[in-house]
């Protein structure tokens, strides 16, 4: 949802101002952001830009609360609150835990992490030798989320195992989810432990599925997949064709999809958008994307029997 919001503002909203209002669009969004980054109160003068972009949400958006197993991307987390002028807090939890397990308070400017552990239940990490997520992990410990307390859902079949072991009636369940635990107490989610890849080179652990929500957010993709090969991260992007028309006005280039498709300069654009893109998300330098190849076609649910693999075939 956060991503439809931010490319519907991207895409309509912003190329419907004029070339000044646009110039102060820019500059009040720089100015919110170097507000949050500084734990500051924004501008009174950026509040008149951004009635727009907030309309189109109702008019009304004072918080925005994200339930989902993986955080949002550090740049859509800001982009949020800066347009809304909300607060947006992140909560991590299974329906097996009656949906929370920790989150965000309202104070709280991080991005990339899912808040602290709540008082109704307990959280802790369990070691994945085999995945290198041990408890002794540095900077933070690292390992499988594990919560247990009066909110998790018993599983019976589970529960009398459990119960021979600790004697207790408590509940307890092993997430799946690979987490790591900072200093202050607050949670950041690596991925689930099924999904994730080790890389050839860095023999560590990864979720492509967190670089493909991170590298979405670029302007330059409409639809994205992620892969990792022998020679490091690569991606196949079906490009977002109207901001790659603006792309070509703006450059003087001729707006011709299939050529764009080629352009070397457009390329090296987009790869410079995914480097910032990854920094802003702190990856390490094998989460970054190398390679990318651009395709006309889309796949999805929109275009039956086209999918991810006949391009990789190609």
């Amino acid at each position: 949802l956060g991503t439809n919001i931010r490319k519907k503002i991207e895409k309509e909203v912003f190329p419907s101002f004029s070339s000044l209002k646009q110039w102060l669009f820019v500059r009040a969004y720089s100015s919110r952001l170097s507000s949050l980054q500084h734990r500051e109160e924004f501008a009174s003068w950026t509040q008149f830009l951004f009635k727009q972009a907030n309309r189109e949400l109702g008019g009304r958006v004072s918080s925005f609360v994200s339930f989902s197993p993986s955080p949002l991307p550090p740049s859509l987390h800001h982009f949020l609150r800066i347009i809304c002028g909300a607060t947006v807090c992140q909560v991590y939890g299974l329906s097996e835990t009656c949906c929370v397990g920790s989150g965000m308070l309202n104070d709280d400017f991080s991005c990339g992490r899912s808040g602290g552990v709540l008082p109704s239940c307990l959280v802790s990490l369990q070691e994945v030798p085999k995945m290198g997520f041990k408890i002794g992990d540095k900077p933070h410990p690292r390992g499988e989320i594990v919560i247990t307390g009066l909110n998790v859902v018993e599983d019976k079949k589970k529960q009398k195992k459990q119960e021979k072991k600790a004697n207790t009636n408590i509940q307890r369940i092993e997430t799946g989810d690979i987490g790591e635990m900072y200093v202050d107490g607050t949670l950041k989610i690596l991925g689930r432990k099924e999904k994730m890849i080790k890389h050839p080179d860095s023999g560590e652990y990864f979720s492509l599925e967190l670089l493909e929500t991170t590298y979405t957010q670029s302007q330059f993709v409409e639809f994205l997949s992620v892969f990792c090969g022998k020679n490091g991260v690569f991606a196949i992007i079906s490009p977002n064709f109207n901001y790659l028309s603006k792309w070509a006005k703006d450059h003087n280039t001729k707006n011709d999809e299939k050529a764009l498709l080629k352009n070397e300069e457009l390329v090296q654009e987009i790869m410079e958008d995914f480097q910032i893109l990854g920094e802003n998300a702190k990856f390490p330098d094998y989460q970054i994307i190398k390679k990318i190849h651009l395709v006309e076609d889309r796949w999805g649910e929109e275009r039956e029997g086209v999918c991810v693999g006949d391009f990789l075939k190609g």
